[in-house]
């Protein structure tokens, strides 16, 4: 247990201890530093330490990141255990054997993992490093080589002293970065134990120069030991994330593998047999088998912890020390499509089909410039708009403007997709339209509870629906007064928690605009959400508030609960299932989730079209989240309405992405 009170100090420590010293320096002229590299080239040679051996437990999960505009969500696809045997001995050789693995897949992926994903870093990388057997990072000099004490610039921090059961322990932090950030190396910081000159943690990201596939946008390392014998430090508790997005088109959907281990057991002494170590680095099971204690497993996972921010810290502090574009890994010029795969081709009853293009360009100190531009066929608009932004001090600046045909509700009842295909094949358009011209200045943090403050000017128009569908209909297009302002909003938002507000001025009106979501676990395992929407008495229509139909009040007829203010409450109780998909070789997790739901509004809108709704309208129904879930089906009755519902879309999780 005392380890781990050691690592939290340690974490405590790099959080907490500001840098100071006398500026940036080479190794050799850093006395902790050059001693530090000196004994680690001569680690090996310590006839105490000729031969060890370890086990190692990890856990390895494969996640898609897709933004919600309130920060990433994360859904993991697949989760690898693994149980290591780990043999060491000097000169530098280490053997890594899986004796036992399981696999569980939550959506299908055709993921092979490099092999190195699989084990621990058995020696601090050697005197270089390398990383997806040198696919994703290779030959990067190690701060703590020879080659590194002069490729790298060093800044001596304050020094701690921790008690643990091995007596008083005194480190330095000390912060790395490359002479030349334009070149391939590491940024971040590690912990010397000043006693014994040695490394005790190393934490770091890379600049992008480091990156060898253009997929890979960044890769955050942790490596920590522990204190054996009273002079031996050796790995204990380690992480890699290695995120991956698209190189060609920007989505937002990314990629992250990160892989958590902890090691222990150690035997120090041992004698190897003599063929201890041929073959590969890391040998043994191809293939999810073998067996475990997997309960001790999870056990020991469990009592040693790494949190998820502290991995994001380390990207953090390495903004500190360099220009924030020199560590992202992508390509500078990428085709645009951040709000999803419907920016390139959609469908709405006001422009027919719509074909749009955009691009992302990388500039130099930490700035971008985005563009992107959409044709409508059925009316012959031209849309588009411009971004301009600079990463500054842990905050992203900017300016943008935009002339585009904007749905003016705030909750979305079915994905972008599915909407086009409703609308081509029967006219049937969730969305609202209004012609939006706007200009703004804008400030979004990198953390915090504040995910961005906006101020500019809008302007408003209604527009005509054009499109004949399929089937011959044309549904007419809501009409909104036309409207001239300066708006200034603020979205803050934590895990489930999401808040925007908003204050508008015009000629002859003001407002103010509140509208917040939250989601939570109950009682029996039951989930719950909570959308309301709050506007003041002079809230112009087309910022009120109207809901109703499949996706949102299942039952309910589309729009019919309306106002300048609305709650909708929902509860649902996910029962697991496994359910086959055609064509995958295993059944993957499913769900049957009954509901129960509720809404009410108020608040009269002069000008809505929508009208106004008074009383609860509840609805009740039934949903499927199938293959991961990848799908979701929902069938719905309401009882004051006494109508039924029926739909089919994607699960929620992927519509940003369409």
């Amino acid at each position: 247990m005392r380890s781990w009170n050691l690592s939290l100090a340690l974490s405590l420590l790099l959080a907490a201890a500001p840098l100071a010293g006398q500026g940036w320096r080479s190794g050799a002229d850093v006395d902790v530093v050059r001693q530090a590299a000196t004994n680690r080239s001569l680690r090996d040679a310590d006839a105490g330490l000729a031969g060890w051996q370890a086990r190692a437990r990890g856990l390895l999960r494969f996640a898609a990141v897709i933004d919600h505009g309130n920060g990433p969500v994360e859904r993991v696809i697949r989760a690898d255990e693994l149980e290591l045997e780990v043999y060491g001995e000097a000169p530098s050789r280490s053997k890594q054997v899986i004796t036992a693995w399981r696999d569980t897949t939550f959506q299908p992926t055709s993921i092979v993992y490099h092999r190195d994903h699989l084990g621990i870093v058995a020696n601090d990388f050697g005197t270089t490093i390398r990383l997806g057997e040198g696919d994703e990072v290779r030959d990067v000099p190690h701060p703590l080589s020879p080659r590194g004490l002069d490729w790298y610039q060093f800044l001596a921090g304050d020094t701690l002293r921790i008690a643990s059961g091995a007596g008083t322990i005194r480190v330095i932090r000390v912060a790395i970065r490359p002479r030349d950030p334009e070149q391939a190396g590491v940024i971040g910081t590690m912990l010397l134990d000043i006693d014994r000159a040695t490394l005790v943690r190393l934490e770091f990201t890379f600049t992008r120069a480091s990156y060898r596939d253009p997929t890979v946008a960044s890769i955050e390392v942790l490596l920590e030991s522990a204190l054996h014998g009273q002079s031996h430090w050796l790995p204990r508790r380690q992480a890699i994330a290695i995120h991956r997005a698209a190189a060609i088109i920007a989505l937002p959907l990314s990629t992250v593998i990160r892989a958590d281990w902890v090691i222990d057991d150690y035997r120090l002494g041992i004698s190897h047999p003599p063929d201890r170590f041929a073959g590969a680095t890391i040998d043994g099971l191809r293939r999810p088998g073998g067996n475990a204690d997997w309960s001790r497993w999870s056990e020991r996972l469990a009592a040693a912890p790494l949190e998820d921010d502290e991995l994001d810290a380390v990207t953090s502090r390495a903004r500190e020390m360099v220009a924030a574009n020199l560590l992202d890994g992508m390509p500078s010029l990428r085709l645009l499509a951040d709000g999803g795969v419907s920016n390139l081709l959609s469908v709405n009853r006001v422009q027919g089909a719509t074909v749009g293009a955009g691009v992302r360009i990388a500039l130099p100190l930490a700035s971008e410039i985005a563009l992107r531009g959409a044709v409508g066929t059925g009316d012959g608009s031209v849309t588009g708009g411009a971004r301009l932004s600079r990463e500054l001090n842990g905050l992203r600046v900017g300016i943008e403007g935009a002339s585009e045909i904007r749905d003016v509700h705030q909750w979305q009842r079915r994905s972008r997709v599915s909407n086009s295909l409703h609308t081509a094949m029967s006219g049937e358009d969730a969305g609202d339209w209004l012609r939006v011209r706007d200009a703004a200045v804008f400030v979004e943090p990198n953390s915090g509870l504040v995910r961005r403050i906006s101020m500019g000017h809008q302007s408003t128009e209604s527009v005509a629906a054009r499109f004949t569908s399929l089937d011959g209909s044309r549904e007419v297009n809501p009409g909104f007064a036309a409207r001239d302002s300066w708006l200034a909003r603020v979205r803050l938002g934590q895990g489930p928690v999401a808040v925007d507000l908003e204050g508008g001025s015009g000629d002859d009106t003001r407002w103010l605009r509140v509208v917040a979501g939250a989601t939570g676990g109950g009682p029996w395992r039951t989930r719950w959400r909570l959308d309301g929407g709050w506007g003041s008495r002079m809230l112009p229509a087309d910022r009120s508030f109207a809901i109703g139909g499949a996706g949102l009040l299942t039952g309910t007829v589309p729009r019919s609960v309306s106002g300048t203010r609305l709650l909708r409450a929902e509860v649902e109780l996910p029962i697991a299932v496994d359910l086959p998909l055609p064509l995958w070789n295993a059944p993957l997790a499913s769900s049957i989730r009954p509901f129960v739901a509720a809404a009410i509004a108020g608040g009269r809108v002069p000008g809505s079209p929508w009208g106004s709704s008074t009383g609860v309208r509840p609805s009740i129904g039934i949903r499927f989240d199938l293959w991961g879930p990848l799908v979701r089906v929902e069938l719905g009755w309401a009882p004051r309405d006494r109508g039924w519902g029926v739909s089919g879309d994607a699960h929620p999780y992927w519509w940003p992405l369409l």
